[in-house]
């Protein structure tokens, strides 16, 4: 899975509207983006790449951007 498309299914996660979310994105402006939603980041990634994320990393998250990076990463 690309970059893009991890994009669509984080937006899926979310419930916010296909192609809101940019990599620029700051995740304080995501109203979404909670302690529920990481938790549901985590098992995505998981799910999907087989990977585990550190959750201090996740806390060190500033964009949508870094997310991905530590998901395809």
């Amino acid at each position: 899975m690309d970059r893009h498309a991890f994009l669509r299914k984080f937006e899926e996660l979310l419930e916010v509207a296909p192609n809101s979310l940019a990599e620029a994105t700051e995740l304080e402006q995501v109203e979404n983006w909670d302690s529920l939603n990481v938790i549901g980041y985590i098992a995505l990634v998981d799910e999907t790449f087989r990977k585990e994320v550190d959750p201090e990393k996740i806390a060190g998250c500033k964009t949508v951007g870094n997310l991905i990076d530590l998901a395809v990463g």
